[in-house]
């Protein structure tokens, strides 16, 4: 998944994710879900494409930064009609991210993707052919 920020005209960061570089639509599509990553899930239906466009985004809208200061972001950006509000804090060296969306059923966070071994290791064997 990919980061981007930009406030005022300016990039405040820029983060492309993991370049996944595979012309096998279904590991690819895998990777890219919201189910593959770890962190929050949310509840959203997206819909299955047939192709694909490795520099694209479907089903989801700019992000919009609300407060950005020293310490605090938040922000929110629209998923296949969803919005999804994160707020990221940092305090005393630790990282908080916090969800306030309402118009979501969010699972509870309680892996680091760990039990995605198999389709990290399909990407891994497509791409090393």
């Amino acid at each position: 998944m990919s980061i981007e920020s930009y406030s005022n005209s300016r990039w405040i960061t820029r983060d492309p994710g993991t370049g996944t570089y595979t012309d096998d639509i279904n590991i690819r599509n895998k990777f890219r879900s919201l189910e593959y990553h770890w962190g929050p899930k949310a509840n959203i239906k997206i819909p299955k494409e047939d192709e694909f466009d490795c520099f694209r985004l479907n089903y989801m809208g700019d992000g919009h930064t609300l407060i950005f200061n020293k310490n605090n972001f938040l922000g929110y950006a629209e998923f296949n009609g969803k919005r999804i509000y994160r707020k990221i804090s940092i305090h005393d060296g630790e990282v908080l991210i916090e969800d306030f969306s309402n118009d979501v059923d969010l699972e509870e966070y309680t892996s680091w993707g760990e039990h995605k071994m198999e389709l990290k290791l399909g990407f891994l064997m497509d791409i090393r052919g």
